[in-house]
C-alpha cells in the first residue's frame, strides 16, 4: 500500500472521508478552525498534494513507526532516572551540622632545663551499628570489633620549644573540625597550643565514618551519608583524654630519630605508570620491579623516659612508613585497625614509670602470635624491622648498621 500522498486514489479517498466526517458538523467547524470554513482547509490540502507534501495532521507510516520506536527508549530512561533518584536521594538530603569553635589559649609552658615527654593510649572504638569509612557504598555497618581502635598520644616539650602533641589514630582520614575540637578541649588541661597538635591517621578502611569536615567524604566515604555529632564528640573527648594523660604523665625524656630502608615487604600497585614516569619500557614490568618502585624509607621517632630508678627506658615509638594498609576487605562487619594493629604489637609492654624487672632491658618483644595470612605476615615483618632499632644508653647517641642515619639525638 502506498503511504501519504503518493497516489490520486488516496487523495480522493481522503476528500471523501473529509466530506463524510464534517458534513454534520460544518456549522461547528468554522469557530473551531479560527473562523475559517471547511473549503479553506480543503484547498490547503490540494496545495500540499501538488507540492508533494505530507499533510500536517496525517503523518506517514514511516514517521509513525519511528515514533513507536522511541516510546520504549523513553520508558527505559524514565525508569532508570527514577531508580537513580531513589538511590541518590539520601545523598542529596543528608543531615548537616554547623560547628563553631573558640579555641582558648592553653596553659603557659613551664620553663625547662631538660626535655620532657609522655605517652598515653586510649580506646576510641565506637558503638556498633555505625557506617564505616573507606569502601564507600561497599562497606558494611560496624557490628562489633576484631581489634580495638586506639588513640596513641606522644607529648613532647624541649627546652625553649613549643609543646607538641602527636596523636596516632586508627581512623580513615583526618578531620579539621576534629582537630579544632580536640585543641579546644585540651587547652584547659595542657600547654599544647592548637598549632602544636597533630592528628595522624592510619587510613584504616574498617573505622567509623561521618566525623569528617568534608561533605564529599561524609557523603561518599561511608556506606551511609551524613555527619554524626555524637560520634564526633566521642572521638574528640577520647583523643583529648589521650593528650591530657600524656601531658599529666610527662617525665624527663630522651628523644631520638632513626631511619632505615625496608625492601621486599611492600609493592607498587601501578608499576606501569611508575615505569612511564621514569622512562622505563612498561613491557619490562614484573613482580620484582613492582617491589622496587616504592619508597622504602622507614623513619622512627623514639622516646625514652626516665624511670624511678633514674635510668631511661623506651616508652614509645612513632613510625612513618609508606604503605596503603588496607588488608581487611570491604564486606567485613567488625571494626578493625587493619595492618597497623600488628605493627603496634612489636613494642615493649606499656610504660609504667617503674622498671618492671628484666623486661626493661628487653627493649622490644616480637609478636606473641604467629599467623599465615599474607597481610599479617607482611606487617609483622615490618614491625620486626622497626623493633630491631639498636639500643642507645644514657651515654650512647649513635648506633651501628643497619639504621642508615643511626640515632640522631633530638633532645
Amino acid at each position: 500500500m502506498t503511504s501519504g500522498w503518493n497516489s490520486v486514489e488516496n487523495f480522493s479517498t481522503l476528500l471523501h472521508n473529509l466530506y463524510k466526517r464534517y458534513r454534520f458538523v460544518s456549522h461547528l467547524y468554522s469557530p473551531l478552525a479560527g473562523g475559517r470554513d471547511l473549503r479553506f482547509h480543503v484547498r490547503k490540502l490540494v496545495r500540499q498534494y501538488k507540492n508533494k507534501r505530507t499533510p500536517d495532521f496525517m503523518p506517514s507510516r514511516r514517521r509513525f513507526r519511528r515514533r513507536w520506536l522511541w516510546w520504549p527508549l523513553v520508558a527505559v530512561l524514565l525508569v532508570a532516572g527514577a531508580a537513580l533518584l531513589h538511590t541518590a536521594w539520601p545523598f542529596l538530603t543528608y543531615p548537616r551540622e554547623t560547628l563553631t569553635f573558640q579555641v582558648p589559649d592553653p596553659r603557659p609552658p613551664e620553663p625547662l632545663n631538660q626535655a620532657v615527654a609522655g605517652v598515653a593510649e586510649v580506646d576510641i572504638t565506637p558503638a556498633i551499628g555505625l557506617p564505616k569509612f573507606g569502601y564507600s557504598a561497599w562497606a558494611a555497618d560496624g557490628d562489633g570489633f576484631r581489634t580495638r581502635l586506639k588513640a596513641r598520644a606522644f607529648y613532647l616539650h624541649g627546652p625553649g620549644g613549643t609543646p607538641l602533641a602527636l596523636v596516632q589514630l586508627d581512623l580513615g582520614a583526618g578531620s579539621l573540625p576534629l582537630h579544632y575540637a580536640v585543641a579546644q578541649r585540651i587547652a584547659a588541661t595542657t600547654d599544647v597550643p592548637a598549632h602544636g597538635l597533630s592528628l595522624l591517621v592510619t587510613h584504616t578502611h574498617s573505622g567509623p565514618a561521618q566525623y569528617l569536615g568534608s561533605d564529599f567524604y561524609n557523603v561518599f566515604g561511608g556506606n551511609r551519608p551524613g555527619f554524626d555529632p555524637a560520634l564526633f564528640d566521642f572521638l574528640a573527648n577520647r583523643i583529648a583524654e589521650a593528650v591530657s594523660r600524656a601531658y599529666r604523665d610527662r617525665r624527663p625524656a630522651r628523644v631520638a630519630v632513626g631511619e632505615r630502608d625496608v625492601w621486599g615487604l611492600t609493592r607498587n600497585r601501578s608499576p606501569q605508570a611508575w615505569a612511564r614516569n621514569h622512562g622505563i619500557d612498561p613491557a619490562r614490568v614484573d613482580g620484582n620491579l613492582a617491589k622496587r618502585a616504592v619508597n622504602p624509607r622507614m623513619t622512627m621517632l623514639r622516646l625514652d623516659l626516665q624511670a624511678d630508678d633514674g635510668r631511661f627506658y623506651p616508652a614509645g615509638a612513632l613510625t612513618l612508613f609508606s604503605i596503603h594498609g588496607t588488608a581487611i576487605p570491604a564486606f567485613t562487619g567488625p571494626y578493625h585497625a587493619d595492618v597497623w594493629h600488628w605493627l603496634a604489637r612489636a613494642p615493649a609492654p606499656p610504660w609504667s614509670g617503674r622498671c618492671p624487672g628484666p623486661s626493661c632491658t628487653a627493649r622490644y618483644r616480637p609478636p606473641t602470635r604467629t599467623t599465615t595470612r599474607p597481610g599479617t605476615r607482611t606487617t609483622v615483618a615490618i614491625g620486626k624491622r622497626g623493633a630491631s632499632a639498636p639500643p642507645w644508653g644514657p651515654r650512647r647517641r649513635t648506633c651501628s648498621s643497619p639504621w642508615r642515619a643511626s640515632w640522631r639525638r633530638a633532645w
